[in-house]
């Protein structure tokens, strides 16, 4: 910058577009600094630049202004999907890894995903912006570490398929079975019975608040009492006390170990036929046939593909709460 009064020049460092000081040399006169504003033309650009003049606090803040600010043609759409971040608490879920190992990292950016997509948000949509906002905030990126996972988890995925046809052309299991005549039930239409279950209870556990919400809003419709948990232990300790009649929970969820759960609840709970007999059924959001030989291998008693149907909904609570508690 240059003084209009004495000529005394020095640099300065101001975020603003136009900042005023006072001359660090004579003191008197007001010094104007103007700069070019930029603008720029995608979401990544704009917010790149955000992240770079205000900083990480930012996401906590109210970013859309500043979008719309920085990129003033950027599309509504555009300018709609960023804002989708905070208020569905992905935002929320980078912020607080900041400070935290990658790994804290990565599981932050597989909840904001998560967050996004169970809202409806398309998949690459939700991870294309997503992965927008972590180049903004000059994480080292892990989307090529994820498709390299990804591309060795389909691999082992199709070997264990090719192990399963073969197995199957030598021996029908009873898993295979199962599945096989579920497949079928599910490409035909199920009439739907209406009842209601007021004794009923029913235990939900999924790590996702949205989901929980939305099951548990379908179950009201049958008058059934509604127990929701979001962790392991909780989910545990209210199970122990068995007043449940049925369990629905999530496959994939990040922090819990499906098999390490299912085990807790067949083997360690107390082993009286209650654990044994208790139906659980799971929600698998991958639609992956691997992972319902693996659930039903490790104890699991039925599934449901996402998205749910509801004549498929409708015919499990049919099939596993007691008979005497369904009143039609």
């Amino acid at each position: 910058m240059k003084c209009v009064n004495c000529g005394s020049e020095w640099n300065a460092t101001g975020q603003a577009a136009v900042s005023i000081v006072n001359c660090p040399f004579c003191g008197e006169s007001p010094v104007v600094k103007k700069e070019a504003k930029k603008f720029y033309e995608t979401s990544r650009e704009a917010l790149i630049a955000i992240f770079k003049q205000f900083g990480a606090d930012i996401l906590l803040g109210k970013l859309n202004a500043y979008i719309a600010d920085f990129a003033p043609s950027l599309s509504t759409a555009n300018k709609r999907l960023v804002n989708t971040v905070y208020e569905l608490g992905a935002a929320k879920a980078l912020k607080e890894s900041i400070n935290g190992s990658q790994e804290d990292k990565e599981r932050a950016v597989k909840i904001a995903i998560r967050n996004m997509t169970e809202a409806f948000v398309a998949p690459e949509m939700a991870e294309n912006i997503i992965y927008e906002f972590i180049d903004a905030l000059g994480w080292k990126k892990e989307k090529e570490k994820q498709q390299t996972d990804a591309a060795k988890t389909k691999k082992k995925d199709n070997k264990e398929k090719e192990k399963l046809i073969s197995e199957k052309k030598t021996k029908q299991t009873s898993t295979a079975s199962f599945i096989s005549k579920e497949n079928k039930e599910e490409t035909q239409k199920i009439e739907i019975v209406r009842f209601t279950a007021p004794d009923a209870n029913i235990l939900i556990f999924f790590e996702s608040a949205i989901i929980s919400t939305n099951i548990s809003k379908i179950l009201q419709e049958y008058n059934i009492k509604i127990n929701t948990c979001e962790n392991k232990e909780k989910a545990i300790e209210v199970i122990k006390t068995k007043n449940y009649d049925l369990v629905i929970f999530e496959y994939n969820m990040i922090k819990v170990n499906t098999d390490e759960f299912l085990q807790t609840i067949r083997e360690k709970c107390g082993g009286d036929l209650y654990f044994k007999n208790l139906p659980i059924i799971t929600y698998i959001s991958d639609n992956s046939k691997l992972s319902v030989l693996n659930f039903m291998k490790k104890g699991g008693t039925d599934y449901l593909f996402k998205p749910i149907a509801e004549d498929m909904f409708n015919a499990k609570l049919v099939k596993y709460l007691p008979k005497e508690k369904i009143k039609k």
